[in-house]
């Protein structure tokens, strides 16, 4: 009977584990959100790219297709990191969302304006798009009411 009297008070209070995941979705769907722009940095170092090699390819006069082949090549490598990146950003997205359950106003939105956007990337972004849109537009009160405390705040005494 001690020993479970024992386990029951060592294990830490259920608003501490709350507050802790809370603290570490916030940072997971910050980081998630800002790895949002890999793709885009990705889409536009690619343009850049194959513009520099068609302008060397037009400079040149002769049509070297191993020289632009290799400069598409090389083009083509920032284009899978930004999708690395951005892919990443959405697991993050997804586990502070699903598994730390984190809710803000901010976060909402985001997911509101990401799910519409990623509507129109098919196949895989059209899923994830509606799993945002549906979950984020079903559970709305979480997210805009904020959540009352779980303990009362302490108040400090200035008596000893």
């Amino acid at each position: 009977m001690v020993n479970k009297f024992r386990l029951i008070s060592e294990s830490p209070p259920n608003n501490l584990m709350n507050t802790q995941n809370t603290t570490s979705g916030k940072y997971l769907a910050i980081i998630g959100a800002f790895l949002q722009a890999g793709p885009i940095i990705g889409l536009v170092s690619t343009v850049v790219g194959m513009r520099k090699a068609f302008a060397s390819l037009n400079s040149n006069g002769i049509a070297d297709t191993a020289m632009v082949s290799s400069s598409i090549g090389d083009v083509l490598v920032a284009t899978a990191a930004g999708m690395v990146v951005g892919l990443i950003g959405v697991a993050l997205i997804i586990v502070s969302l699903f598994a730390c359950r984190y809710r803000a106003a901010w976060f909402y939105w985001f997911l509101v304006i990401y799910g519409v956007i990623s509507l129109f990337i098919y196949p895989v972004g059209t899923v994830i798009g509606f799993v945002f849109l549906v979950y984020s537009l079903t559970n709305r009160n979480q997210f805009i009411t904020p959540a009352p405390p779980s303990c009362p705040p302490q108040i400090p005494s200035i008596l000893p």
